[in-house]
């Protein structure tokens, strides 16, 4: 892949047009291009076809000695070496860090404005907001929203909120 890699990184190609004593190369033979324009470089046969007015076209293509020095202590490594690839789990959602719940104006029923930190993933479908009054012990669920929610509670005494992320796959956050 090293060689390749250094090949690729070499990419001058001549057209080249020459005369018959060019039948004597065969694609791969290595060849030197001495151009007024550009400086002598090494290059490699990579084609020819015999041209119409009595020729030989060759194609070259730019050769480097270099692309196949090997050097162990920079070109090699053990496998452990390598970084390890984190993919994501569509399985596993991240949590919104924090919850805001604007304080109601009135004792009876209220309006609140729930609102929370966004779970930055590529899954996420929505969230599932619940309330709790103190006076009850099971979560009441709400309903779930890509975003800031208003609810319609009790307000007469203390409730608590959370929040939890959803994905597509049906995963939930903690």
């Amino acid at each position: 892949m090293k060689a390749e890699l250094e090949r690729i990184r070499r990419q001058r190609e001549v057209a080249f047009p020459a005369n018959l004593s060019a039948l004597r190369l065969r694609p791969w033979d290595g060849v030197t291009v001495a151009l007024d324009r550009v400086g002598p470089f090494p290059a490699r046969v990579t084609g020819w076809r015999l041209s119409p007015d009595g020729g030989v076209d060759l194609t070259l293509s730019e050769e480097d000695p270099a692309v196949w020095d090997w050097n162990p202590a920079v070109d090699e490594r053990a496998a452990g070496d390598s970084p390890s690839v984190v993919l994501p789990n569509p399985g596993v959602i991240a949590a919104p860090t924090s919850i805001a719940v604007d304080t109601p104006t009135s004792v009876a029923f209220a309006t609140l404005g729930v609102s929370w930190s966004a779970v930055g993933s590529a899954y996420l479908a929505g969230y599932e907001l619940e309330f709790r009054p103190a006076s009850v012990a099971t979560w009441q669920g709400y309903g779930g929203a890509l975003g800031a929610t208003a609810a319609s509670i009790p307000a007469a005494e203390p409730s608590a909120f959370r929040v939890r992320a959803v994905a597509r796959s049906g995963a939930v956050s903690g």
